[in-house]
C-alpha cells in the first residue's frame, strides 16, 4: 500500500485510514499526520555537512528536489535514479548517491551512478571518508 504513495499513484493520506484499522492504531489521519510532521528532528551535524559541501563548490548538486511522489517513481527502482539524474541535468556517472540504505545504493548503481552506503548509525566520520575516495571533500 505505501508503494503506490510513494509514487504519487495513490493518496496516502486517503490509504491511511485502513492501514491504521489493521495496525489497530485508533487515532485520526489528521492527528497522527500533524504529529509526525511536527516531529520531524533534522539532524545538526547532517546540515552542517550539506553547508560544508556548498562552501565546497557543490551547490548545483542541492538545487533539485525530487520526490518520489511527483515524479512517479521511488527508490531503489532504477528509473527513479534515471529520472532524477536528467532532473539534475548531468551525466549519471558525474552524480554520487549517498544513502543508508544499501537497496538504495544498488538502485544508483544499476542507473550508472556512482553510489555510496553510509549508515549514520557509525557517525559522519565514515560516510565523509568514503565521499572523499570519489573526490567529494566538504570544507577542502
Amino acid at each position: 500500500m505505501e508503494k503506490p504513495a510513494l509514487r504519487g499513484e495513490a493518496d496516502f493520506l486517503v490509504d491511511l485510514p485502513a492501514v491504521l484499522t489493521r495496525h489497530g492504531v485508533d487515532v485520526s489521519v489528521e492527528e497522527l499526520y500533524r504529529a509526525v510532521w511536527h516531529s520531524i528532528e533534522v539532524g545538526e551535524t547532517s546540515m552542517q555537512l550539506v553547508d560544508a559541501l556548498r562552501a565546497a563548490g557543490y551547490d548545483d548538486r542541492f538545487d533539485v528536489s525530487i520526490y518520489s511522489c511527483k515524479i512517479g517513481l521511488a527508490k531503489p527502482d532504477p528509473a527513479y535514479f534515471e529520472r532524477a539524474v536528467a532532473m539534475i541535468g548531468s551525466a549519471p556517472e558525474e552524480v554520487l548517491f549517498v544513502d543508508d540504505r544499501a537497496d538504495n545504493v544498488d538502485g544508483a548503481r544499476s542507473a550508472g551512478l556512482e553510489g555510496i552506503h553510509g549508515d549514520l548509525a557509525h557517525g559522519h566520520p565514515r560516510p565523509l571518508d568514503l565521499m572523499a575516495e570519489h573526490g567529494v571533500r566538504p570544507g577542502a
